[in-house]
């Protein structure tokens, strides 16, 4: 929305927008670093593949991965920008949820994504610093190849120790549901690296492209984060349907 990251956006109320570059001010300047990989002003493939290849062989995966994921909040036509202030469509869902959800209500908050872990399957995960799947478990039972659990240290939860920003955690603390447990299903898609490619390919394109490179662009945006294949759409709706029945089944007992 207007080139924020609705995601980092989603900060908690402990978490104010003013101030926070310089709260995060490793991780800012950890991005700043990579500015040539992610936010060149046009699109070379050969570059792009030759600065990822050697970022991460220098640094490694799960260290390149926390940078992008991390999110920022000082480069506006960057990826993965946070914003300066909470965004209108975050405030309209809120102030719908705070007049119909009253904030002792037991709440379950599934924030769908695609995009990272294995292809076809879908990882339920808690985010940031306080990260925890304590509570849940319960609910969804045990990994049976359909899905898995993401603790931050490996697989498609790895690198976001240092994330702040998400929908569970901030929609709960805005509203005071003192009642709410949450989490993120990601769907994976295609390798990671092929995501942060079609990822720094568009936005190059919506910046610095011309109309056939940003349609270009778009295509590879939309088939990192939806496989063009009937079974992984299939997959997809299938598992998100059973969490959400997980879900309600949980709140029911």
């Amino acid at each position: 929305e207007k080139g924020v990251d609705l995601n980092r956006n989603a900060l908690r109320l402990s978490e104010p927008f003013e101030g926070l570059v310089d709260r995060r001010r490793d991780v800012e300047d950890a991005y700043a670093e990579l500015a040539s990989l992610l936010n060149p002003t046009s699109w070379s493939e050969a570059k792009f593949w030759w600065r990822a290849l050697s970022t991460v062989a220098r640094k490694g995966f799960v260290a390149t991965k926390r940078v992008l994921v991390s999110g920022q909040y000082s480069v506006p036509n960057g990826l993965w920008f946070g914003g300066t202030e909470l965004q209108k469509s975050h405030k309209y869902v809120l102030k719908f949820l705070g007049k119909v959800v009253p904030p002792s209500s037991r709440i379950f908050l599934v924030d769908a994504h695609t995009g990272l872990g294995p292809s076809g399957v879908d990882t339920l995960m808690a985010l940031g610093d306080d990260a925890s799947l304590d509570g849940v478990r319960h609910v969804f039972g045990e990994p049976d190849g359909t899905f898995l659990y993401g603790e931050t240290a490996t697989g498609a939860a790895s690198g976001y120790d240092a994330t702040i920003g998400d929908v569970p955690r901030g929609y709960a603390d805005r509203l005071g549901w003192t009642n709410a447990r949450g989490l993120t299903q990601e769907f994976g898609t295609v390798p990671g690296l092929l995501v942060a490619r079609a990822l720094v390919r568009e936005n190059a394109a919506w910046h610095h492209g011309d109309e056939d490179e940003q349609r270009a662009a778009a295509r590879d945006v939309r088939d990192a984060f939806c496989v063009p294949s009937a079974a992984w759409q299939a997959s997809v709706v299938e598992r998100g349907v059973t969490v959400a029945r997980q879900a309600l089944a949980g709140l029911a007992a």
